[in-house]
């Protein structure tokens, strides 16, 4: 009853405001008392205008001009242009012509004679700036109430790129953006604002032209227009936990006519660490078999890319259409790495009835086939003895290689020249996108897309392989992968303007029905040596089994049905007071049958201090706030009902027990935050505070009455952090200087911990399961022939802290000493921390004349790293393997040294990411444009890190890593084990890319 009272108090309060528009301190009195009140009843106002829209874009080159002002002449009552350049307006009768503006741009009138006005600026000849960065991102800002950031191409990273997460890295603060090694086969993985899950992945939610896709194959990078990153995540639900990025392709109405790019990029390894010559090998007591080799270079190779892209676009009176090809052949630096690429994309709009019925349809294809690294050849290369020979005739059942049979050593070129490792992705995509304008006010919109994807992935470990082959007799895995996708999304907006309040409001319905089919087929026993993806299962027996089982393919299920209902409102007056209100009802096929659904409710609030006492100093200086609550769903199938399994004596036993009540994890975040614009807006930014806390986290567990294994909600974690950005022109062709320069800065700094193990929904404790608040994994020999955990995780501690000795001395017969306690035990102790303290970016871009350079540095401070080559091959106990040479070797060792903070290095560093340099030719007959650019990636590292890349590491990539407190799950491992440096990273490189860019 008190609910309903304060809705009818604040409905009365705005009619009677209403009213009153025109006194405006009325109006103002009554805004601070009622602000904090604002809800959604948009419905009780109604007013009988005539709505006008239509799109403004550049005369020359028919590009949306996004953040152009469109205000009545008479009464100044105005908005401004979206991202596709489309505005839509309230005109009282008798209003005769409109005012188009924008920063560089001739102004515009316009007669009001038709309720669809279309208008083409041109460029003013005496003030050319860097228009496509500020003016829209001013207006991007002065609207949003949550951290996020838009970002078109032309302020992408630019150089050897294939993967579209790589075009923002350094560019966002609080999304990092991180790949160690230069796998062109690996994904950069994203995160933002920290851990978000344990057992699940923590990469944000990926969307296309704001569909959720399964991947990014379907996406190349030339095809990218902009990106919108949104860290909170709350419009997506339970999609959104982890943040949301999307991309946005070229249209039909952007650069009509042809476009050609292409790009040659060189590359070649950098910065390896330093190995025993095989004089020092042999002086330290290393076998002399009498060679000289250099393992490293044999496996090494300089990689050539080439990229070539075909664009075609126009606009015509009621349809835009873009069609492009995308081929890239791409080589590592690894031998026998890489991979062949085709995308083609297809984008077509038309509009009918006087622009209230749009359509859009879009297609993609992709087809890759892929050659994959073997990095255990590099890891060998380091460690294989160098005065060996590559070929021995009397080894034939090896393949003619030598091999030494020394602890933990193999030919490295045998791995790369006798098995192979390949995978095909086929992938192709269809959406249809229909917007319906009903009236002045609503407007109904429906999505509707289909994604399928088959991928295959074979592995042969040839019959005359010593590693992992020759003792199988031939050794093959083989897996295939179905992927499909359906997704469907409509909803009704509404979208009024009364005089100075805007009202804006959606609400509707979305369904998405995910299917995952994996085939798997693991064999070996080879009459001969498989060639191609059909032979290998040609094998007689099961691999790894002792038995003579007939191999079998086993196919498996990992379907999600996800839905929900969703509503959002956001209200201004004047742009200076703001409000928004949200909430969400989504559910999931993955969760207990008793909370299949979970309610997600979301309020923001601003006010622009700058507009409501007209600053002087700034056109913008915001302050907003932010609660919102996401979801997220468990990251397989199945983990909610009971599982059963055969065993070996043929008895049907309970592996999983069910859980009915096994629910969403719930993220929960506070945000404070300041948006600013200043100095004629020409630099913007932001501050963020934060503070999430994600509840409910899904972990698997013991359930001692039947023995067996349970998923439950377990565990909580917190992230705390703050952000800076900074980014514009300080220096434009305003200032009549002969040169401008655009730049960018970000900060992040983030700290998460996990505030509890909670004993879990059938009420079992941590000391009953076992758990010693460590998270058990291996890395490195702590001591011969015993494996030992590295990491603790600990209620109420940091994650990514190390556990480890302090080591003190190497004693005079070459016995490493280490800090003990008053028992004469070695103290084991936190020794560093793998999650840097904070990061940040500065990139730069300077114009002069047609020439334009650009550069940026990124780094991370404040963070260690375990060195897996030191641990394996510095320690001073000799296996018949090389050993690594750096700062730290301790000559005179003579034992293994045990994990401590010998083995721990500072990870600090600063990259120069990229280095560029073009021209631009405007016209050159009937070629409307051309530019031609070099530039450089990871041109130079600035770090004490003695590996090969000083890349911050927020998961492990090693298979098995042991038990972890919530059950024998790689995943929970992989994400509360960051920041080692495995043997198998691929290795560091730098390129030098040359490209040319034509519009014809």
């Amino acid at each position: 009853m008190k609910f309903y009272i304060i809705i009818v108090y604040l409905v009365e309060c705005l009619k009677k405001m209403n009213s009153q528009i025109q006194l405006k301190n009325t109006v103002m009195k009554k805004i601070k008392h009622i602000l904090p009140f604002f809800f959604i009843f948009f419905t009780f106002f109604g007013f009988s205008q005539r709505t006008i829209s239509g799109t403004v874009t550049d005369k020359e080159t028919n590009e949306p001009l996004v953040g152009a002002s469109v205000f009545l002449r008479v009464t100044k009552i105005g908005t401004v242009t979206d991202i596709d350049g489309f505005y839509k307006l309230e005109v009282p009768n008798g209003t005769d012509s409109l005012i188009i503006e924008f920063v560089g741009y001739l102004k515009n009138i316009q007669e009001i004679e038709h309720d669809v006005i279309n208008v083409q600026l041109e460029m003013d000849p005496k003030t050319i700036i860097c228009y496509e960065i500020v003016p829209f991102q001013t207006t991007y800002k002065r609207r949003q109430l949550i951290a996020k950031e838009y970002f078109y191409a032309k302020n992408f990273n630019k150089g050897n790129i294939h993967d579209p997460l790589q075009l923002l890295r350094g560019k966002v603060s609080g999304v990092e953006i991180t790949r160690a090694g230069n796998d062109p086969n690996e994904s950069f993985a994203a995160r933002i604002r920290g851990l978000n899950t344990i057992n699940g992945d923590n990469k944000p939610n990926m969307m296309i032209d704001g569909m959720p896709y399964t991947s990014l194959n379907l996406l190349d990078p030339m095809d990218i227009y902009g990106v919108e990153v949104i860290k909170s995540g709350a419009a997506y639900g339970i999609r959104g936990s982890n943040g949301v990025i999307n991309f946005e392709t070229h249209k039909g109405n952007y650069n009509s006519g042809f476009s050609f790019n292409t790009a040659l990029t060189t590359e070649g390894v950098s910065r390896m660490m330093t190995v025993l010559s095989p004089e020092e090998f042999i002086n330290g007591g290393g076998q002399n078999l009498g060679s000289s080799t250099d393992w490293r270079s044999l496996v090494l190779q300089k990689a050539l890319t080439q990229v070539y892209n075909l664009a075609y676009s126009n606009h015509f009176k009621n349809t835009d259409v873009r069609i492009s090809g995308n081929y890239r052949h791409a080589e590592g630096v690894l031998k026998n790495s890489g991979f062949q690429q085709f995308n083609g994309r297809l984008y077509l709009q038309s509009r009918f009835f006087n622009n209230k019925l749009r359509l859009t349809a879009q297609s993609a294809v992709t087809t890759r086939n892929a050659d994959i690294a073997f990095n255990e050849a590099f890891t060998y290369a380091h460690s294989f003895n160098p005065t060996a020979p590559i070929y021995d005739s009397q080894q034939l059942h090896n393949g003619g290689y030598f091999e030494s049979f020394t602890f933990d050593t193999y030919n490295p070129l045998s791995i790369i020249e006798q098995n192979w490792h390949k995978n095909k992705t086929l992938a192709y995509t269809g959406s249809l996108k229909a917007e319906w304008q009903i009236n002045e006010d609503f407007k109904f919109v429906a999505n509707a897309m289909l994604e399928n994807q088959d991928l295959k992935d074979g592995i042969f470990y040839s019959k005359t392989s010593f590693y992992k082959g020759a003792i199988q007799n031939g050794l093959a895995f083989k897996n295939k992968n179905a992927v499909a996708n359906n997704y469907l999304n409509a909803g009704l907006s509404y979208d009024k303007q009364i005089n100075q309040w805007n009202i804006k409001a959606n609400a509707g319905y979305e369904f998405q029905n995910l299917k995952y089919t994996q085939t798997a087929l693991y064999t070996r026993d080879f009459d001969k040596n498989a060639t191609n993806f059909d032979e290998l299962a040609l094998g007689k027996k099961v691999a790894y089994d002792a038995d003579s089982l007939k191999p079998v393919e086993k196919t498996t299920w990992n379907n999600h049905i996800l839905a929900g209902f969703y509503t959002h409102t956001t209200l201004d007056f004047k742009q200076i007071y703001f409000l928004s209100l949200g909430f969400r009802y989504d559910g999931s096929s993955r969760l207990g049958i008793d909370k299949k659904w979970t309610p997600q409710p979301n309020i923001g609030m601003g006010i622009d201090i700058a507009r409501l006492i007209d600053w002087e100093y700034f056109n913008t200086f915001k302050l907003r706030g932010s609660y919102s609550t996401t979801s997220a769903a468990p990251y397989q199938a199945g983990i909610a009902t009971e599982q059963y399994r055969y065993s070996p004596n043929k008895q049907l036993n309970l592996e999983q027990m069910s859980n009915l009540d096994l629910g969403a994890e719930i993220k929960r975040e506070w945000n404070g935050g300041l948006d600013f614009v200043f100095w004629g807006e020409r630099l913007y930014g932001s501050v963020d505070v934060y503070q999430n806390k994600v509840s409910d986290i899904i972990s698997q567990t013991r359930f001692p009455i039947y023995d067996t294994n349970i998923w439950a909600n377990t565990a909580t974690l917190q992230n705390k952090g703050i952000e800076l950005t900074l980014r514009g022109t300080p220096i434009s062709k305003y200032d009549k200087l002969p040169f401008s320069w655009e730049t960018g800065l970000t900060f992040n700094k983030n700290k998460s911990k996990i505030l509890d193990f909670s004993k879990g929904f059938y009420g079992l404790s941590p000391e009953f399961q076992g758990l010693n608040n460590y998270s058990e994994f291996y890395v490195g020999h702590a001591e011969l022939g015993c494996l030992a955990p590295i990491m603790q995780v600990k209620e109420g501690e940091q994650l990514g802290n190390f556990r480890g000795y302090i080591f003190s001395a190497i004693s005079e017969n070459g016995v490493s000493k280490y800090v003990m306690d008053t028992e004469g035990q070695p103290v084991s102790t936190i020794i560093g921390n793998s999650l840097p303290k904070w990061t940040g970016a500065w990139s730069n871009s300077v114009r002069v004349g047609q020439f334009e350079m650009g550069f940026i540095l990124r780094g991370g401070f404040g963070f260690d790293i375990v060195n897996e080559y030191r641990g394996f091959h510095e320690n001073g106990a000799y296996f018949g393997s090389n050993k690594i040479k750096t700062e730290y070797s301790l000559s005179n060792a003579k034992d293994l040294i045990r994990f401590s903070d010998y083995t721990l290095e500072k990870g600090n560093f600063v990259k120069l990411d990229n280095l560029n340099l073009s021209y631009t030719f405007d016209k050159i007959g009937k070629i409307k444009g051309v530019r031609l650019y070099i530039l450089s990636d990871n041109l130079f590292v600035f770090t004490k890190y003695s590996g090969s890349d000083a890349e911050i590491r927020y998961t492990d990539n090693f298979g098995f890593m042991g038990q972890s407190p919530f059950g024998n799950q790689s995943n929970f491992n992989r994400n509360l084990t960051p920041g080692i440096d495995r043997r198998a990273t691929y290795p560091f490189a730098k390129s030098v890319t040359f490209g040319v860019n034509m519009r014809f």
